[in-house]
């Protein structure tokens, strides 16, 4: 699942496996799918571009 206007893209590196999407020009989220079929995720991280690394 994807919504279109968040920009979901899949991480590489030491984040390979889960995803990523930039809230805003300052703020991203870092998450796992739970059920994907359902939509459902876990939220990793939140934050500044830190949360890349």
């Amino acid at each position: 699942m994807n919504h279109e206007w968040l920009h979901v893209h899949k991480l590489k590196g030491p984040l390979a496996g889960r995803r990523g999407f930039s809230v805003n020009y300052r703020y991203r989220i870092v998450f796992s799918y739970t059920d994907k079929s359902k939509g459902e995720v876990i939220l990793l991280a939140v934050g500044d571009h830190e949360v890349y690394r």
